[in-house]
């Protein structure tokens, strides 16, 4: 996710490592980006809203596809 706290995760472990893990991980991503936090929050209103009176059971994966 695409926030200050993942940020500073990333620079901190590019630094012990040498990797720019920014970049490897967007690479590893189908969609090639982070995802952004109202993309996730989309999805959690999305099930708290009456759209969603008839789903059950679901898992609802943001992952921009790297689940896949």
């Amino acid at each position: 996710m695409h926030n200050t706290f993942q940020h500073e995760i990333e620079n901190r472990i590019s630094a012990i490592s040498g990797v720019n893990v920014t970049e490897a991980v967007n690479k590893a991503v189908p969609l090639q980006r982070h995802s952004d936090p109202d993309e996730v929050a989309n999805v959690a209103l999305y099930l708290a809203s009456s759209m969603s009176s008839y789903v059950t059971g679901q898992v609802h994966v943001v992952d921009g596809g790297l689940g896949s």
